[in-house]
C-alpha cells in the first residue's frame, strides 16, 4: 500500500507541473490541485515549487490544511487504541480505561503542522528577517528547507520496495492507479472551481 501511494505520488510530482502548464493554470489553480491531489507532504511541496513558488506556498498550506482535518480522527484512533490497551492492562478495572486528555491529543497532533503553524508566524512577522553575513536567517532557512525536502524524497524512495510490490500482483497497483486517476481529474476540477478569478 505504501509503495503503490509512494509511487503515484512521485508520478504526481513529475507529471502534474507538466500537465498545469499545458493548462495554461493559475499559480492558486496549480497549487490548489497539487494540494488535493498528491499524497505525501514532502511531494506536495515537490510539485508545488516545480511549478512555481507561488504554487508551492499555495499548495503547501492546501496540504497542511489536510493534514489538520485528519486531526478528529485521530483524536478518535488514538483514544479508542489507548483505552483498549488500558483495557487490556487493567481488565477488571474500568476506572483505569480513561485517557488523559493531554496525552490523547499528544499522540494524535500532527507535529509537523504546528511546527509549519509556528514558522509561517515567525516568517510573517519578520522575526527571522535577522542578518546572517550577507543574508538573513530566513533566507538560510529558506535554503536549509530545500535540502530537507530534497533528502525527504530520497527517503520517500528509499522506502519504496518494488520486489515486494511485484510479489503481490498486479491487482494492488491496477487500484492504485484507478483511485490516483479519480482523485487527480476530480482535484482539477475542484481546484478550478475554488480559485475561479483568483490569480
Amino acid at each position: 500500500a505504501v509503495s503503490t501511494i509512494t509511487i503515484f505520488g512521485l508520478l504526481g510530482v513529475v507529471l502534474l507541473p507538466a500537465v498545469g502548464a499545458i493548462l495554461g493554470l493559475s499559480d492558486a489553480t496549480f497549487g490548489t490541485w497539487a494540494g488535493i491531489s498528491v499524497n505525501d507532504t514532502a511531494q506536495v511541496v515537490a510539485a508545488g515549487y516545480a511549478y512555481s513558488e507561488p504554487a508551492g506556498d499555495v499548495a503547501t498550506v492546501v496540504k497542511l490544511a489536510r493534514n489538520l482535518a485528519i486531526l478528529p480522527v485521530l483524536v478518535g484512533a488514538t483514544w479508542l487504541v489507548s483505552r483498549a490497551d488500558a483495557r487490556a492492562a487493567h481488565p477488571d478495572s474500568s476506572a483505569r480505561t480513561r485517557v488523559h486528555p493531554v496525552r490523547l491529543v499528544a499522540g494524535a497532533i500532527p507535529w509537523f503542522v504546528v511546527g509549519f503553524v509556528l514558522f509561517a508566524g515567525l516568517r510573517s512577522s519578520g522575526a527571522l528577517d535577522v542578518p546572517v553575513g550577507a543574508t538573513t536567517l530566513a533566507e538560510v532557512l529558506s535554503a536549509a528547507a530545500g535540502l530537507l525536502i530534497l533528502i525527504a524524497l530520497a527517503g520517500v524512495g528509499l522506502g519504496t520496495n518494488l520486489r515486494a510490490m511485484a510479489g503481490v500482483g498486479p491487482r494492488p497497483f491496477l487500484l492504485g492507479l484507478a483511485t490516483w486517476a479519480v482523485i487527480v481529474v476530480l482535484g482539477l476540477a475542484l481546484a478550478v472551481a475554488s480559485t475561479t478569478g483568483l490569480r
